[in-house]
């Protein structure tokens, strides 16, 4: 990912923070001078504040209650195999109220409210849009499941971001991807799309998951088969792999695909993967940004997170690389233990 695109991520990650109340008075008095010191940032609140004031009031619905005692239950015994995948479990009291007009002329905010970390997660019906379509799931929440015009289903990861033109499910079925997202296609006319970046995915009536890596994109398919890239090479279930804009570079095999989803249940994996990759990944989904000096960027780690909170994984990760962890201003820092 280049660092323009970090940039506009973190910046829109932490501008839908402050708009929807996620931070404290000082953290959102901090982050607010600093998004406005640069053209970009100002520009990234006022969009923020505009598409939260367009979802019509979502953040005026009052505090949802949250249950994390019963949550925690019900996650750790899904874990134990006598219930349903975590990711489903609506772990707010009542569920999560959403308002039918979410979709406004020109975006679609997906926000949840909620407190605790991985645990929790939300799914909402949204109406057939016949405006473009922006679905946001906060960094620092629970992945977010959402059912789309066309009956498909999306698992987006914390800090991601899902886009589509106007008139998605009648005129066209293709998305715009930044992040990590889960999708289960239903069958239609129209072929299923997911770009990110430069990368096509084409859908062949399956479930698979993308995720943005720095140098390609990581597909993996759950169930039946998807195309990827120029060349339109073909991804079967309980495989995947880096794809770029060609198509298939580097091929994965099982273990890999079946670690693929693990991030919808709150568990992160990693498996020898560049730490510039993970720590982007981690920021993300924390909402903080967890930078790492180049030196330290491309020395692989293998590591998984079980829903440790972000400050634990920084220090894990300065243990594993054998550097240190410094807090700043808007996160953390990881680089080179002093000689």
């Amino acid at each position: 990912m280049s660092d323009c695109t970090a940039d506009d991520d973190l910046r829109w990650l932490q501008a839908t923070r402050v708009v929807a109340g996620g931070l404290d008075a000082d953290e959102t008095a901090r982050v607010r001078e600093w998004l406005s010191s640069t053209p970009e940032g100002a520009a990234m609140l006022a969009d923020a504040a505009y598409a939260w004031s367009a979802a019509n009031g979502l953040g005026a619905m009052g505090p949802v209650e949250w249950n994390t005692d019963a949550a925690m239950q019900r996650f750790a015994e899904a874990r134990a195999g006598d219930a349903p995948s975590p990711h489903v479990v609506m772990a707010a009291r009542g569920g999560v109220r959403v308002r039918p007009r979410l979709f406004a002329a020109a975006a679609l905010v997906g926000v949840l409210v909620g407190v605790g970390w991985w645990r929790q997660s939300a799914s909402a019906s949204v109406p057939h849009p016949t405006g473009p379509m922006v679905l946001v799931a906060k960094g620092g929440d629970a992945p977010m499941t959402v059912t789309l015009a066309d009956g498909s289903q999306v698992t987006l990861a914390p800090g991601s971001t899902l886009r589509s033109a106007a008139d998605f499910g009648h005129a066209h079925r293709q998305v715009e991807l930044t992040g990590e997202a889960l999708f289960t296609v239903t069958r239609g006319a129209a072929p299923f799309r997911v770009r990110v970046r430069d990368v096509m995915v084409e859908d062949l009536s399956t479930a698979f998951v993308v995720r943005e890596r720095s140098s390609a994109v990581l597909v993996t398919v759950v169930e039946g088969a998807v195309v990827v890239g120029a060349r339109r090479d073909t991804v079967r279930a309980g495989t995947g792999g880096l794809v770029t804009a060609a198509g298939l570079v580097e091929p994965h095999g099982p273990e890999v695909a079946r670690q693929a989803t693990s991030w919808t249940d709150g568990r992160l994996v990693f498996d020898n993967e560049p730490l510039g990759d993970v720590v982007s990944r981690l920021s993300r989904w924390s909402g903080r940004a967890i930078e790492v000096d180049a030196s330290l960027a491309r020395r692989r780690v293998t590591v998984t997170f079980d829903g440790e909170p972000p400050d634990v994984m920084v220090e894990v990760l300065a243990a594993t690389i054998g550097g240190q962890g410094r807090a700043t201003t808007l996160g953390w820092r990881l680089s080179e233990r002093p000689r």
